[in-house]
């Protein structure tokens, strides 16, 4: 491939998701640095292009280590775009894939909860939501630590949703009041609250059909109790798993109390 866009010299076509292209790219000023610039379909003709750009400059502050980081964005041409760092490591969701029927090791499983969590928490501080908290959009870096990606303004992900079919992979992962409409911070922490409990037991706590309606609906609401998927499993809190590790006090309640506070809807 042998394109230039804008300031960037595009590389390779990463994947093609619904109505956007992900290309790894290097800047033509510096062309050992990789990055990755996502290219959406064009836009709809009532998109406020400047509440777009405030979310953009918005997010672009999200420095964590934790967070994948976006660093620029904006519209060419009718095409909306945004150029994000390039995590070398493989997707949450490939791993889940690899070890499936079996759950990630304990140890493993905690510390990519802590991660998420501390950055979510993050996040959450500067009162930007992620709304789309997948094993998919869970990056890792070079170091195998925990980077949560995929932040995109919320003007983007109404505009072209409106115009996509159901995505049921996604709407397991959606707290019910997210899936009537409703986003907020304690959706999102739902949303880490099942990959918690996926990476923990190897499996899903929900599965969701599409309705005629176009409706999407769980078929059912009460998960198998972590207990009775691990019977070893010692009968303390996930809070005191991450103590045991002898984490500082500080460390765990920055990181970690809001999601808690979401995970006895996942038993």
């Amino acid at each position: 491939m042998n394109q230039i866009f804008r300031d960037y010299q595009l590389v390779t076509q990463l994947s093609r998701k619904a109505f956007s292209c992900l290309y790894l790219a290097q800047p033509i000023a510096a062309s050992t640095e990789n990055v990755v610039i996502r290219i959406f379909d064009s836009i709809s003709a009532d998109f406020v292009q400047e509440h777009f750009q405030k979310e953009i400059n918005q997010i672009t502050h999200l420095r964590h280590p934790f967070i994948l980081p976006l660093h620029s964005g904006g519209i060419e041409q009718g095409h909306p775009y945004l150029v994000s760092g390039y995590a070398p490591s493989d997707s949450l969701r490939n791993r889940i894939m690899a070890l499936q029927p079996r759950p990630f090791p304990l140890a493993k499983a905690l510390l990519t909860i802590v991660q998420l969590g501390q950055a979510l928490g993050y996040a959450h501080a500067w009162n930007i939501l992620h709304t789309n908290i997948k094993p998919e959009n869970v990056l890792f870096n070079a170091q195998d630590q925990a980077l949560l990606a995929d932040f995109i303004p919320s003007s983007l992900t109404k505009d072209y949703l409106s115009r996509q079919q159901p995505d049921l992979q996604s709407a397991r992962y959606k707290a019910p009041e997210q899936l009537a409409g409703t986003e907020s911070m304690e959706s999102d922490q739902y949303a880490l609250g099942c990959i918690a409990y996926e990476i923990l037991t190897g499996q899903s706590p929900f599965t969701v059909i599409a309705l005629s309606t176009g409706q999407l609906k769980r078929t059912s609401e009460h998960p198998t109790p972590l207990t009775q998927i691990i019977p070893g499993l010692p009968s303390m809190s996930m809070l005191q798993y991450v103590k045991h590790w002898q984490m500082s006090q500080a460390h765990v309640t920055q990181a970690l109390p809001p999601l808690w506070k979401r995970l006895p809807h996942i038993p």
